[in-house]
């Protein structure tokens, strides 16, 4: 044997069959760690250490309950709730916090652990509400007793902001020589504005007019500073210039109205439309026809005085 190398090659490794082998999955997680894992133990713990459940809050009676009695009017039931109607907060011997209105100068008191804001936000609405009153009340105050644009009124001083009116039949149009009865009544809104609301109480053959009696205010032009002159313009010009208004609504205008059956029959037969009309008004507000008086015209004189001298409710004539 000799110890020069070789030619021939050494044998080649043979390579493993591919076999099929077992997949081994992973274990899942277990919940609890395993230092917390729980164990049959028993431990016994010192007085000091039992955890201690925290204190009941403290007992407080409630409160009495107020009753008002039965026969107590809408009107005074603020004497029973005046610190809930009338944000009158009692004083307490505790710390309070003073804070200023600039407007009005006046001291408002926040009694508690903090500021109530929500009895803040209350207390200026309030006053500004109040305000908003007092000053259309100034305003309208004038036309009290007197006839304007064909309407007198009557304040209501037993309700706030709450009008009686007479309305005469503007002159030249369908419903001339009635004399209708109607109720205003301003509610303060939520943007430190009133709106007005008319509801008569005597029929009126007319599209805006709805089956309570609820006059249709959409269009009239109404603002911060307006009076009830402005309502009765828009009233008036509203029983004046009925043909007008109706002529220039399409038909979906029409039906979007307060009588959508009345608006059509105007709009389709006028003559018959006006004919229903002056019948109304003869039968329903004391008016004339063809120089004779209705069996409600005498009434009228009457009714229109004890309107103005008497504190009476005024209801219409049915």
């Amino acid at each position: 044997m000799s110890d020069q190398p070789g030619t021939s090659r050494p044998p080649l490794r043979a390579e493993p069959t591919p076999t099929k082998t077992a997949t081994r999955r992973r274990a899942r997680p277990i919940a609890i760690p395993s230092d917390e894992t729980p164990r049959n133990e028993v431990t016994f713990l010192r007085p000091s250490e039992v955890p201690q459940r925290k204190p009941l809050p403290e007992y407080r009676e409630p409160q009495p309950r107020k009753t008002v009695p039965k026969n107590v009017p809408l009107e005074d039931l603020h004497n029973y709730h005046r610190e809930e109607c009338l944000n009158e907060i009692k004083k307490k011997e505790e710390e309070t916090v003073t804070l200023m209105d600039n407007d009005k100068n006046s001291i408002i008191d926040i009694v508690g652990d903090g500021i109530n804001y929500e009895k803040l936000k209350k207390v200026e609405k309030s006053l500004c509400q109040i305000d908003i009153i007092t000053e259309f009340m100034n305003r309208s105050r004038h036309l009290q007793g007197k006839k304007v644009n064909g309407c007198i009124m009557r304040i209501d001083e037993t309700k706030q902001l709450l009008f009686h009116v007479i309305i005469d039949g503007p002159v030249g149009s369908i419903y001339e020589g009635g004399t209708f009865f109607a109720d205003i009544n301003i509610q303060p809104y939520q943007n430190h504005s009133l709106i007005p609301r008319v509801c008569f109480h005597t029929f009126i053959f007319h599209p805006n007019l709805g089956k309570y009696g609820n006059w249709d205010m959409r269009g009239i032009q109404w603002e911060r500073r307006s009076n009830l002159e402005v309502l009765y313009n828009f009233i008036v010009e509203g029983m004046r210039n009925v043909k007008y208004d109706i002529e220039r609504r399409n038909l979906a205008q029409l039906e979007d109205m307060s009588q959508p059956n009345i608006s059509r029959l105007a709009k389709e037969d006028w003559p018959k439309f006006e004919r229903t009309a002056r019948e109304f008004v003869m039968k329903m507000a004391g008016g004339t026809i063809n120089g004779r008086k209705t069996i409600f015209a005498e009434t009228k004189k009457r009714r229109r005085q004890d309107f103005l001298d008497e504190d009476i409710d005024v209801i219409g004539i049915s």
